[in-house]
């Protein structure tokens, strides 16, 4: 498929482009966030497990961006399309950048793992990610304002001290809460989200 109003560059390519930049900007989130005393004091803790939780904290920051993108998403199909359409769209676009950012984070973390344990490993991610979703849906986004909604970001921090086994640190929640806030913003002004999605519902019409 291409778009007309975009040269010949494949709406499929723009959502694998869409699905790598939300991988990237969970690393990058999580590089800033590592970054503060609070957390790097707390990772030394244990050395021998500081790469597994550092991992699990990029999982649930990526886990974190692509739900709140399947929720922009879905909220723009069900304003652009008749409501028979709007499931199909949205399966079609949430697993399609599922599966860009999740193999990218297995090839970041599970280097080392062969096929078969790669392909468990994003199995249980997969799982994990319709778990958040499920958690993670309980709490309404603020219109396009993501960043605001409240009861969403204090979850989010709240998984990642987890994820850093740090769940009572006051300093850890934090910082976790503005790394979660400032991805946030990124996804919906600085990664090109609602711009795919409006190719993808011009394809679609």
């Amino acid at each position: 498929m291409t778009d007309s109003r975009a040269g010949n560059t494949p709406i499929t390519q723009a959502v694998t482009d869409l699905g790598r930049r939300i991988f990237d900007l969970a690393t990058e989130t999580w590089q800033r966030l590592r970054g503060h005393d609070a957390v790097s004091q707390e990772l030394l803790k244990d050395p021998f497990s500081q790469q597994a939780r550092e991992h699990t904290a990029t999982a649930e920051l990526l886990l974190l961006l692509l739900h709140v993108s399947d929720r922009v998403a879905a909220t723009i199909f069900h304003k652009a399309l008749p409501t028979e359409h709007v499931q199909t769209i949205r399966t079609t676009f949430i697993s399609a950048v599922v599966g860009v950012a999740i193999p990218a984070f297995i090839q970041l973390a599970c280097a080392e793992q062969d096929a078969a344990e790669r392909a468990e490993t994003q199995a249980d991610l997969v799982h994990l990610y319709n778990t958040r979703a499920v958690q993670y849906g309980l709490f309404e986004l603020n219109g396009q304002e993501v960043a605001e909604s409240g009861a969403l970001l204090k979850l989010g921090a709240i998984r990642l001290a987890e994820a850093i086994e740090c769940p009572d640190s006051e300093a850890v929640l934090h910082h976790a809460t503005d790394a979660v806030v400032l991805s946030l913003q990124a996804l919906t002004r600085d990664v090109p989200l609602q711009q795919t999605i409006a190719r993808l519902l011009a394809e679609a019409r």
